[in-house]
């Protein structure tokens, strides 16, 4: 790519060595990066012509999902806003249970 750096995201610097297991809601945004495929995550992380600004944090985008507003993204679509859904359970900012409890096994 040209020798050219890609720009960086406020946080990206703690995503880089985040160590937060399950991701906390005040991770940055950039820990997501690790439970997310690209296709979602980086349309994500722009809000590309959503109307309202990008998340900031992980707790940001558990509350944009769990609100319905992932639609509003440009590039997310049913199946990315599925990854995304399934990535928040993955770093525990969501139950994956309706009513948001979990039952046990």
């Amino acid at each position: 790519m040209n020798g050219q750096k890609t720009p960086e995201m406020p946080g990206d610097d703690h995503a880089s060595g985040c160590d937060a297991d399950p991701v906390r809601a005040d991770c940055p945004v950039g820990c997501l990066r690790a439970v997310l495929p690209a296709g979602a995550f980086i349309p994500l992380r722009g809000a590309y012509m959503a109307s309202f600004e990008p998340p900031r944090t992980a707790g940001d985008v558990a509350q944009l999902c769990h609100q319905g507003m992932l639609t509003e993204i440009r590039g997310l679509g049913p199946r990315r806003i599925g990854e995304i859904g399934m990535g928040l359970v993955l770093a525990g900012l969501l139950t994956g249970q309706p009513g948001g409890h979990r039952h046990a096994l």
